[in-house]
């Protein structure tokens, strides 16, 4: 058995080590304090200053907008993506011309007028048709053969 190994040397090396863990823990457990008492403030001055947090970071928005800056130079974090892909859909959606979601067509009332509501009769032959949303087909097949206000005025009141 060989004792050529220096273990007071490697035990002197692992204690420094654990210092050095130690040390990070201690600042990370005082780091993670200042976050909860950063969260508690904006808490208190939202409470008493009957303030939204929205407002809050309007007044910093300089400073937040000189930090993204600063901070996207060299490695970016992980903030970084999610912030690019949110603006790349907004920058998406201001580039699309003439479309939103939801937006219904605009109706044209003179090349498309409606018919109202109701009980229509035809007096040539007296079928009644009742209209509800949309024109029946047999509605739309007597607009194109009497004309739209001659069907119109076959309306029941």
């Amino acid at each position: 058995m060989s004792l050529d190994k220096d273990y007071d040397k490697q035990i002197a090396d692992l204690r420094k080590k654990m210092e050095e863990l130690e040390t990070l823990k201690t600042m990370h457990v005082k780091k993670l304090e200042g976050v909860q008492r950063f969260q508690e403030l904006i808490a208190q001055l939202v409470k008493d200053f009957s303030l939204s947090e929205s407002e809050l970071f309007v007044v910093r928005s300089e400073a937040i907008v000189a930090w993204i800056k600063a901070s996207g130079k060299d490695d970016p974090p992980l903030y970084w993506r999610q912030l690019k892909e949110y603006f790349a859909g907004v920058i998406e959606k201001e580039q699309k011309p003439g479309k939103r979601a939801g937006k219904k067509k605009e109706k044209d009332p003179i090349n498309n007028p409606t018919l109202p509501t109701g009980v229509y009769r035809n007096p040539f032959n007296n079928v009644k048709i009742e209209k509800k949303r949309r024109n029946p087909r047999q509605l739309d097949e007597w607009i194109a053969e009497f004309g739209f206000t001659e069907v119109r005025s076959w309306l029941k009141k």
